[in-house]
């Protein structure tokens, strides 16, 4: 997972903690009687509970096709070193010659 994705997962739990503690305490200084409150505070803990499921499983999801695609790549390239290894031992430098933000100095 990237640095800028791990560091919005992060915020957006925070964020989802955050709320729910303030819901927590907008709900105890309600004007609501005991039974109520409670009823209504485990309703909000479900809800946080299921947005943090969401919010974990699409984080897992991409990360996952992130991975595929960085090792995809990683195949790709590799298929490639046989095929272009020249006899100077440069088959890392060949293999990396068309692949963009790559410098051969």
């Amino acid at each position: 997972m990237s640095k800028d994705t791990n560091q919005t997962a992060n915020s957006l739990v925070f964020f989802l903690i955050g709320a729910a503690v303030g819901a927590g305490v907008a709900l105890l200084y309600a004007p609501n009687d005991g039974s109520q409150t409670r009823k209504l505070i485990g309703e909000k803990a479900i809800e946080a509970k299921d947005k943090a499921a969401e919010v974990t499983e699409n984080v897992s999801n991409t990360a996952k096709e992130k991975w595929t695609a960085v090792a995809g790549s990683v195949s790709e390239l590799v298929s490639h070193v046989p095929r272009l290894a020249p006899r100077d031992g440069n088959a890392a430098e060949v293999a990396l010659d068309g692949v963009p933000f790559h410098s051969s100095s």
